[in-house]
């Protein structure tokens, strides 16, 4: 992906820093939208660095496509939340 490397040159990082299979994983992903990529490389990078890896990788693509859908999902939730379309109730269980 030409949009990553040229990021990641930007920064003076080298592009050995992602593997190549992390590559087609990022892809499926973001299906194109560049604010995708740069959102899941942020958070592969943070991840990659948490885990102490030299190299983000598929495991460390899947987990920050992981974290990108929960943070879809809450953002969703609370936007429900305040248009008050979903009501919370704790029955104690």
């Amino acid at each position: 992906m030409i949009y990553i490397r040229h990021k990641l040159s930007r920064v003076s990082a080298s592009d050995t820093i992602i593997s190549e299979a992390a590559l087609p994983a990022i892809h499926g992903y973001v299906q194109g939208k560049l604010r995708l990529i740069d959102n899941i490389m942020t958070d592969a990078l943070t991840i990659d660095a948490q885990m102490q890896k030299k190299v983000i990788d598929e495991e460390v693509v899947l987990a920050a496509a992981s974290n990108q859908k929960f943070m879809v999902l809450a953002i969703v939730y609370i936007q429900a939340l305040l248009n008050q379309k979903v009501h919370y109730s704790y029955n104690g269980s």
